[in-house]
């Protein structure tokens, strides 16, 4: 304090009159800092206030609702097994049975491998789909593809018996053709189950017809006891 004093009274009048008004500056803008929100009020305009206020209003809801759906999806994607699921974006859309298409078919409608090789194991335990509805319940379908399915779903049965039925298949060869199988056919050879034989088809339709039945074993992560079990029951014909 005393150095304080001592340097103002070394200030000339002058200077001593430009500090006081300097710090006379100084206090007046932290006054009217500390008060400008008691006499300073801005005009508002009550309309154009409550109309801001809805439309916020409007969006937080908006905001939410689309927050809770994407929680929703991100919770049930937690759940879920990640498969490689979904409609392929060159699908070939076409009228169709679930229940007697074959695997290739549901290639060109654009179904992967792993919902496809689903469908054809249900079909191969004896599920029978009544309604187009019933396609919902296959596992790995999302509900945008069956969306983009659905106007193309014929189901070729009585709308008035929904009882199920027994599919009678008939007697099974000692020896069938590799390039003329089906899939149901496939899969009622030992050791074949739904995936394989979309496999086989899958390969039958990409690189063309099989010359020898060892060409069984460039399918992929076709077992090699399998086809020890198959080789004296399958034949490749012209």
């Amino acid at each position: 304090m005393k150095r304080f004093f001592k340097a103002y009274t070394s200030f000339t009048r002058t200077e001593r009159w430009g500090v006081i008004g300097l710090l006379s500056v100084l206090l007046v803008l932290l006054i009217v800092r500390a008060t400008i929100q008691l006499w300073v009020h801005p005009k508002t305009n009550d309309a154009q206030e409550k109309a801001l206020q809805t439309a916020w209003a409007n969006y937080k809801k908006e905001h939410n609702e689309t927050t809770s759906e994407t929680n929703y999806t991100n919770t049930k994607d937690k759940h879920t097994p990640a498969l490689n699921t979904g409609l392929d974006s060159n699908a070939q859309l076409f009228a169709f049975d679930p229940n007697t298409l074959d695997s290739a078919d549901f290639c060109r409608l654009g179904l992967k491998e792993k919902t496809t090789a689903i469908l054809l194991h249900w079909r191969a335990k004896g599920k029978k789909f009544y309604t187009k509805e019933d396609l919902q319940g296959l596992y790995s379908l999302t509900l945008a593809d069956y969306v983009r399915l659905e106007p193309y779903i014929v189901i070729n049965n009585n709308p008035k018996n929904h009882e199920p039925k027994l599919d009678i298949l008939p007697p099974m060869p000692d020896v069938i053709d590799l390039n003329t199988a089906d899939s149901v056919t496939l899969t009622r050879l030992k050791g074949i189950g739904a995936k394989i034989a979309h496999k086989i088809l899958l390969r039958r339709q990409t690189e063309g017809k099989f010359t020898n039945i060892e060409q069984l074993k460039e399918v992929y992560h076709f077992p090699a006891t399998t086809f020890n079990q198959l080789k004296e029951h399958v034949r490749v014909g012209k």
